[in-house]
């Protein structure tokens, strides 16, 4: 369709209709002038400017995403995309999230969503909205923005440990009256939401009373194996759903055993062990440090009186002994440290002298 028209007479150019550059952007014409025996041609190219127009638009109004919490910063999420027709820099989108949350980062030329170091903590928040809104022609006026919603939804995983709340933690020995021959029963607490994550189990893995004192899987409920050796007093250690180890100190006594006068006995026994302990910890080290002490002093004794022997002049002075008999003539040299018995025949004595040197 030609939008173009010309005013034969006078020559002026018209159009039918304004532009759209989004359908077209230049446009090519040939005018020609006639004055009934000669023709003359001219060629027009129109170049049509943008205007901002258009408003971007994004595929949906809204997404929903589903995430783990306590997801590490820098993760990206997804990347969200809108489309300007305009040009350049009428068509050229900025990224932003409104309100600006602690917990989301957007790139604002990519549209890329990321994670920051504000993870989400499902037991605080369960869902989470936040608006993406995307602007052109951002260093002027007018600028056109499109929106996005988005929601995001949380998911538990097991990030918390579970921990007992009776007996509770403060208390140094766990009583337990065996008058009425019961158990108590043991409870933890995991701050977990997710039922599944918030399971806890009981068992016993260790202590000097696993062997007497047993733990329903599900419920906690203590039982004894034996009521023959009550007063019973040690430790046991229960894990809470293999995560959480604990150490109790137990007391199971009837109506037969104060309680208190009972654990007083123990710890004067513990405070008279710890105390020989002690002392024969400190008697050994007095007799190995003397026994060291004995053996450096001879070391150096020793050391010593080698030292003066090596001092002693006849000791290392060379001595030359010569003797004659008959027509024989011997020399005999002594350098060494140590005494030698030397023998020399003298004519024909039968019991020679005996020269010590």
């Amino acid at each position: 369709e030609n939008i173009f028209s010309i005013n034969s007479a006078r020559g002026d150019l018209w159009i039918s209709k304004s532009f759209d550059r989004e359908l077209q952007s230049n446009y090519s014409l040939l005018i020609c002038a006639f004055d009934g025996f000669y023709q003359i041609c001219s060629s027009i190219y129109v170049n049509i400017l943008d205007e901002n127009d258009n408003m971007c638009k994004f595929n949906s109004s809204s997404i929903t995403l589903t995430i783990n919490e306590n997801l590490p910063s820098n993760i990206n999420l997804i990347q969200v995309q809108a489309y300007d027709s305009d040009y350049e820099q009428n068509g050229t989108l900025l990224y932003k999230l409104s309100p600006k949350t602690p917990y989301l980062n957007i790139d604002s030329t990519t549209g890329t969503i990321q994670t920051t170091i504000n993870s989400f903590d499902y037991e605080l928040i369960q869902t989470y909205s936040t608006l993406i809104i995307a602007c052109d022609n951002i260093n002027s006026l007018p600028s056109l923005c499109c929106y996005l919603k988005i929601y995001i939804n949380i998911i538990d995983i097991n990030d918390n440990f579970p921990y007992l709340i009776y007996p509770s933690s403060t208390n140094d020995v766990f009583i337990i009256d065996y008058s009425n021959k019961t158990m108590p029963r043991l409870k933890a607490f995991d701050n977990d939401l997710d039922l599944k994550n918030r399971f806890i189990s009981y068992s016993i893995i260790g202590g000097s009373l696993n062997s007497s004192i047993n733990v329903d899987y599900l419920s906690g409920q203590l039982y004894l194996l034996s009521t023959s050796a009550i007063p019973l007093y040690g430790t046991l250690i229960v894990s809470l759903s293999s995560q959480t180890n604990i150490q109790l100190t137990i007391l199971i006594h009837d109506h037969q055993t104060d309680p208190q006068k009972f654990l007083m006995s123990i710890q004067q026994y513990s405070f008279s062990s710890q105390l020989f302990y002690f002392i024969s910890f400190i008697s050994i080290a007095i007799i190995i440090f003397s026994f060291v002490t004995i053996f450096v002093v001879l070391y150096f004794l020793k050391q010593k009186q080698k030292q003066k022997h090596d001092d002693d002049p006849l000791m290392n002075t060379p001595s030359t002994t010569t003797l004659s008999a008959r027509s024989l003539v011997t020399t005999t040299t002594i350098t060494n440290k140590k005494f030698y018995d030397t023998y020399y025949s003298f004519g024909d004595s039968v019991n020679p002298d005996i020269i010590h040197v």
